[in-house]
Order: C-alpha cells, then sequence, then structure tokens
C-alpha cells in the first residue's frame, strides 16, 4: 500500500463510496484520475470514476441504492441513462464531488477488481486501486491514445507501490498490456487486436 492525497472533498467522497461499497458487498475497484494519481504521479483531479459489478440488482434498484448511501442522480432518468450506457452519473451529496459508476459485464473488467491492489490515501481511507496495465489498456480502448502521459504516469511508481516484485521487467510489463489489450479488443469489438499491439 501507498499513501497519498486527493483533494479533501475528493477524499471524503472516496471514504463514503468505499463504506457503502462494502456494506452492500459490491466489487468494486476504482479507475479514472484518483487511480492514475495513486498509481502514478500525483496529479489532480475532480471527480471519481469507479467500475463495479452489480450482480441481481436492477438498474432502478441500484439508483435507489446509491441515492440511499448519499450518491443521488446528476441527471433526470438516470437508470435509463445507464441502461443504454452502463454509467450512472452521480453526485456525492454532501461535498458535490461528481461520480461516475460504470457497470461491469466483461471479464476483463471482472479481472480489473481481482488484481486491484489497496491504497491508503490520507484519513486512513483503504481504496481498491486499478493496476497501471489495467488502467493503461482503459485508455486505449477509450480511444484515449492520444494522451500517453496519462499512460507513463501510471508506470512511475510501480515498484515504489509493490504492485511488482522487484524483478519484475519493464518488457514483461509491456507484454501483459499488449496481451489484455488484444483480449479486451476481441471481446469488446472482433476486430483484430494484433493491429492494437
Amino acid at each position: 500500500m501507498t499513501e497519498t492525497g486527493p483533494a479533501l472533498p475528493v477524499l471524503q467522497a472516496l471514504a463514503a463510496l468505499v463504506a457503502w461499497r462494502k456494506r452492500a458487498r459490491i466489487p468494486h475497484v476504482v479507475i479514472g484520475g484518483v487511480a492514475i494519481g495513486a498509481v502514478g504521479r500525483p496529479r489532480m483531479t475532480k471527480d471519481v470514476d469507479v467500475v463495479v459489478f452489480i450482480g441481481a440488482r436492477s438498474w432502478e434498484d441500484f439508483e435507489n441504492e446509491a441515492r440511499s448511501a448519499g450518491f443521488p442522480p446528476r441527471i433526470e432518468n438516470a437508470a435509463r441513462f445507464a441502461h443504454g450506457s452502463r454509467v450512472f452519473l452521480l453526485v456525492h451529496a454532501a461535498t458535490g464531488v461528481d461520480v461516475d459508476i460504470s457497470v461491469g459485464a466483461l471479464t476483463f473488467e471482472e479481472e480489473t477488481i481481482a488484481r486491484a491492489r489497496l491504497v491508503a490515501f490520507g484519513g486512513g481511507v483503504e481504496v481498491p486501486v486499478a493496476t497501471p496495465e489495467d488502467l493503461i489498456v482503459m485508455k486505449i480502448v477509450a480511444s484515449r491514445v492520444r494522451r500517453p502521459r496519462e499512460a507513463h504516469r501510471a508506470c512511475t511508481r510501480r515498484r515504489e507501490i509493490g504492485f511488482y516484485p522487484p524483478d519484475r521487467s519493464s518488457s514483461a510489463s509491456r507484454a501483459s498490456v499488449s496481451s489484455r489489450s488484444s483480449r479486451l479488443f476481441q471481446w469488446t469489438s472482433g476486430c483484430d487486436a494484433k493491429a492494437w499491439r
């Protein structure tokens, strides 16, 4: 684990989010700017991005559960929007921090949650964050390869925070990213994954 510190409102939203997930036993992993800052160089971020699996819950039930936990939707018809996009657009009522919750469906996303490592933020908040490779794969799939600096940030501190043993080579890391990217493209689009290596 490592200790780092996003802005206080984001930290408060994270703490409330993790507490809700634990109570409800919802598998989850933090991605996006918070995760990049945790496993790479610290960066400012004003929102929280999470991947979850909601199990047998309906879209409406999950929206109601989120509202009861202090995370109301920030748009109308949030459940309908999530059904089409697989993303709940919420806000932490106590701080005003935006929270985007992606509802997982792919094996890759399940594996990302399983591979997550706990990162200790200020105030004793422990958050499961995605590995650097998985964050890079998500950036690639989101067609954001024009932002390579974020991929670099995700790799800069991997040994420091214990994502890999000291003898893990950068070539092994690149091979892992290539493999995960290829598999994810095959799952999502059926395209020629080799073109993305």
